[in-house]
């Protein structure tokens, strides 16, 4: 039997219905056998890591620009998107596992597949990778799943393994479309002291943020979570 195959064919075997005026697709109304353990699945969250799949099955992204800020003082950051008029929009633990193949495609390609579990949701995300020296920068395509459990289970039969999983508190706060997040680690990597994650439409943006906050663009590190715990094993030697 090829497996493969029979997978996609599992998860993928009915696309879901469009809206009645055609502008979109609505998941919800795709009874679960039909779409299997995914909520509103897209044959996208594989590509190009997935023989088979072209650029028409690629669904619309988003583009995801990020820096992070070492070395803060939560307090005073807090204070200042208060007085700002920012939002807090989320305040809850986050568990993340990234995913690569056998050959770390992945890793190599400088994307990231990722499942996490944040609140009370489940989502999965392809993140491709877009060189740029300031900032990280990602085309971000993601799928909410029904059951992070069940997803895990699947991406291990496809022949994915756990390259990296970290749990965190994350706090959000939101401003004008650009997010603001405090990021808390625990458990095997609650070495990793509290830092800030700014994501804009664009680095001018971002720096822009960062400067109300009494950040320099030098301060805004393009670095993604692995580098993130690298640079604090890295510390902790040293020191030791």
């Amino acid at each position: 039997m090829d497996w493969n195959n029979s997978i996609k064919n599992l998860l993928f075997c009915q696309a879901p219905p469009t809206h009645g005026n055609g502008s979109g697709r609505r998941p919800d109304l795709v009874s679960e056998s039909r779409r299997g353990p995914w909520t509103g699945i897209e044959r996208s969250a594989f590509y190009p890591f997935w023989p088979g799949l072209n650029n028409s099955d690629i669904m619309s992204a988003m583009r995801e620009v990020e820096v992070k800020i070492l070395n803060i003082d939560r307090t005073e950051i807090e204070g200042k998107l208060l007085r700002l008029g920012a939002e807090k929009v989320f305040d809850d633990e986050i568990h993340a596992v990234y995913y690569d193949t056998a050959d770390s495609a992945i890793q190599k390609s400088g994307g990231a597949l990722r499942l996490r579990s944040e609140g009370g949701k489940a989502v999965l995300t392809l993140k491709l990778h877009i060189e740029d020296a300031r900032a990280k920068v990602r085309e971000e395509k993601e799928v909410c799943v029904s059951d992070f459990g069940e997803m895990r289970s699947i991406l291990l039969c496809l022949g994915y393994s756990v390259r990296l999983e970290m749990k965190k508190h994350r706090t959000t706060y939101e401003l004008e479309g650009v997010r603001f997040e405090l990021d808390r680690y625990h458990g095997e990597h609650g070495f990793i002291p509290e830092f800030l994650e700014i994501e804009g439409k664009d680095i001018s943006e971002v720096y822009h943020y960062a400067g109300l906050l009494g950040f320099t663009p030098p301060d805004c590190l393009p670095w993604d979570a692995v580098q993130l715990a690298v640079h604090y094993s890295l510390s902790a030697k040293e020191e030791a």
